[in-house]
């Protein structure tokens, strides 16, 4: 079932981050979509900003923290929305942002 439709959600300042499990459970495999819209910000640059602080964030996760990644490893499907107030946002606000989301994740 896709990630969208299992609705687990997790709402945050600057994101707002789906989470689903997948059918077959792959150790180290978890899939991590980003979305900035262009109704966020017109520029491809302050989008591509937003989704190289949050692709940074995850790996930054998984390569350091294991007991965060071993919780996002059992879930492995999560797409990752900025909302508008992402743009304003520093890049430290954002990595912030993302690791408090990840902390209120329900096992």
């Amino acid at each position: 079932m896709g990630t969208y439709h299992q609705r687990q959600i997790l709402c945050c300042s600057h994101f707002k981050i789906y989470i689903g499990k997948l059918a077959e459970v792959v150790p180290n495999s978890a899939k991590i979509g980003f979305v900035v819209s262009t109704k966020i910000h017109k520029r491809a640059v302050q989008r591509n900003r937003i989704k190289r602080v949050a692709r940074e964030t995850f790996r930054l996760i998984f390569k350091e923290n294991p007991e965060l990644s071993s919780v996002l490893n059992k879930y492995m499907s999560f797409v990752v929305v900025a909302k508008s107030s992402a743009t304003g946002a520093s890049n430290k606000e954002l990595r912030d942002d993302i690791l408090e989301a990840i902390k209120k994740i329900k096992v």
